[in-house]
Order: C-alpha cells, then sequence, then structure tokens
C-alpha cells in the first residue's frame, strides 16, 4: 500500500496539469474561433478528463445522452406547446426529461437534460434551437475530445486503479486464510472482505468500456472475473470453516485431513497473486501442483468415508452431516484456490 499512493499522487497531479492545460487551450480556441456556446465543450471535456478512462467514458456517455434527451424535450416542450406559459412548458419538459432518462437507463443525465430544458426555455426563449442544438454540438465535440485526450496524454486507467484494489484485497484474503487454523474469524472482517468485492464489482462496467475503447484484448477483464469469483469464495468457506475449526479441531476427521497443507500452499498463492509485480509463472505452477495434490487427499478421504460401512469407526462421535459439510467447504475451498489465476497483463495503446 506504501509503494501504490506516491504512484497514485504522482499521477493524480500530472492528471490535474494536463486538464487544466487542455481545458485552457479548448476555452482560448473556442474564443478565438467563435464556437457557439464552445463552454459546454470545455464542461464535456473536464467532465470525461477529471475521472479514470472508464468513468469518463461512461460520464460521458449520461451528459451526452442527457443533453440530447434534453434536446428532444425542449422540441416538445417548446415548440409543440409555444402558446403554452412558461412555467408550464418548463414543467411538461422537466418531467419529459426524466421519463426518457429513465427509458433509456441513465443516473444522472437528466440534471445536465434539466439544465438544457431551463436554459433553453427561460433563458433563450427567441433562440431556442440554436443554443440547444449547439450545445448538443458542443458536448458531442467535448466528450469525443475528452476520450481520446484521455487515451492518449496521461491516461488514468480504470484497470490500472482496479488491479491495485485488488491485490491489495486478495492480499488480505491470504492473511484471513493463514489465520485460519489458528483462531475464530470475526464475521466483521468477513463482512468487510465482503463489502470491498462489492466495490470492486461495481467497477467492472468500467473495464469494459476502457477495453473496449482501447481496442484490447479482454484479458484484464477475464481475470478480474476470475479473481472476485474465485475470492468470493474463498471468503465464504473460511466464514463457514472458522467456527468448525474452533469447535472440532481435535476431531480424528479434521486431523486425519491435509489441513495444514492447504492453509499454507492457499495463503502462500494469494500471496504471489497480490504482489504489485507479474506473478512467477514457475512459483505459481508450484503452488498448483502443490494444491492439486492437497485435493487428491482431500478427495482420497471424502471417498473412504462415504465407503466406510462402520462410520463411527471413522468419526467417532461427530455428526454426518457436519462432516459432509466440513468435507464439502474443505473441497470447495482448495478447488477455489487452485482455479484463480494470475494477471496477465496486456500492453496499453495509451500512454501512462
Amino acid at each position: 500500500m506504501k509503494k501504490i499512493i506516491p504512484i497514485a499522487e504522482a499521477l493524480r497531479a500530472r492528471v490535474i496539469i494536463r486538464n487544466g492545460a487542455l481545458l485552457a487551450f479548448v476555452i482560448y480556441a473556442s474564443e478565438s474561433l467563435g464556437l457557439p456556446e464552445g463552454l459546454y465543450m470545455a464542461l464535456a471535456m473536464l467532465t470525461v478528463m477529471e475521472l479514470n478512462l472508464g468513468g469518463g467514458i461512461l460520464a460521458g456517455r449520461e451528459r451526452l445522452v442527457g443533453t440530447i434527451l434534453g434536446l428532444l424535450a425542449v422540441v416538445i416542450g417548446a415548440g409543440a406547446l409555444s402558446e403554452a406559459p412558461a412555467p408550464l412548458r418548463v414543467g411538461i419538459s422537466l418531467i419529459l426529461v426524466r421519463i426518457f432518462c429513465f427509458y433509456f437507463g441513465l443516473n444522472s443525465g437528466y440534471i445536465v437534460g434539466g439544465h438544457v430544458v431551463s436554459g433553453s426555455i427561460l433563458n433563450h426563449n427567441s433562440d431556442w434551437w440554436f443554443y440547444a442544438s449547439w450545445r448538443t454540438v458542443m458536448t458531442l465535440a467535448g466528450v469525443v475530445l475528452g476520450i481520446w485526450c484521455s487515451t492518449q496524454i496521461y491516461s488514468q486507467l480504470a484497470t490500472t486503479e482496479w488491479e491495485q484494489k485488488a491485490r491489495i484485497w486478495i492480499g488480505d484474503i491470504a492473511n484471513c486464510l493463514s489465520k485460519l487454523n489458528n483462531s475464530k474469524g470475526s464475521i466483521e472482517l468477513f463482512i468487510s472482505l465482503r463489502n470491498r468485492r462489492n466495490l470492486l464489482q461495481q467497477e467492472i462496467p468500467k473495464l469494459v468500456c476502457e477495453q473496449s475503447v482501447l481496442d484490447q484484448d479482454f484479458n484484464n477483464l477475464f481475470w478480474a472475473q476470475n479473481c472476485l469469483r474465485c475470492g468470493s469464495t474463498v471468503i465464504s468457506c473460511c466464514r463457514d470453516l472458522s467456527p468448525l475449526f474452533g469447535e472440532h479441531l481435535q476431531k480424528p476427521l479434521s486431523l486425519e485431513l491435509p489441513i495444514d497443507n492447504l492453509i499454507f500452499w492457499g495463503s502462500a498463492k494469494l500471496k504471489v497473486l497480490a504482489k504489485s509485480v507479474e506473478s512467477n509463472d514457475d512459483e505459481i505452477d508450484l503452488i498448483s501442483r502443490e494444491l492439486s495434490l492437497v485435493r487428491a487427499d482431500l478427495m482420497r478421504i471424502s471417498q473412504r468415508y462415504f465407503d466406510e460401512v462402520e462410520i463411527s469407526a471413522l468419526v467417532l462421535e461427530q455428526e454426518p452431516s457436519l462432516n459432509l459439510f466440513f468435507l464439502s467447504r474443505l473441497l470447495l475451498l482448495v478447488d477455489s484456490l487452485i482455479e484463480i489465476s494470475p494477471l496477465r497483463s496486456m500492453p496499453s495503446k495509451a500512454l501512462i
């Protein structure tokens, strides 16, 4: 974490300087060329470039589509209802904007659409078509320019930020797994890991947009989905196994299982995946082979458990249902640890 913060601050400073310089140039150029409503081109560029590339694309879509829908509402409200009082036209147009934005699934685009409506009808009642149409054109130009600049000059990539957060999350899961055999896991810890998983999952659409714009293979996206799915399974297994280790650790069934090897090699693999550098393939392959051996032992013990005629001789006083749950969770845990894969980073076309 200490290594990530200075890098993020340095990149943030470069992005601020980039945005300020580009916006100053765009405003100067629009004023020099006499572009109508050129300010909205600068505002659209700022909306796109202020966030990372993936988030900027989504924010630009919201602003552009909201502006177009606002223009449509103005055409209906100011054109078809030209004889109606201004408050009535504004009210009907705002209602139409909310309906249109809801239909197209926008989260915040109705705000921009409402600005278009109020600016057109209240401030430009006589030339609303000129104002609304040029504002839409300038917004489109600003979104396109913002995306292009974000991909070429000091790109603040959503994939890079997501990968850093995911590696920290995986490292914390590794610490949780390494302590599974020693103490009861705190339910607050598992809730925290689950909430962080949810936040990472909410960022996936940004990764999709970014990968599409950069025309890259979706290797990073596939890794992200694999990371979330397998990491979530490890958290669930640790949560369910934690109280069983505390209560039943000394039972014969628990002692026969390769629990120590599972915890050691599983946490070792997660710690390797959590490194910010490219994972060592040989080390990952070695750990995966060890985990495969652990899985083979678990399968052998499970088969023997189900084939044993005298169950009480194997499990003493333990409940069969508890043993079944215990074995199933251990198998699910080792399968997830084997399946989770290292990141295969793809070179970016953007300048970072």
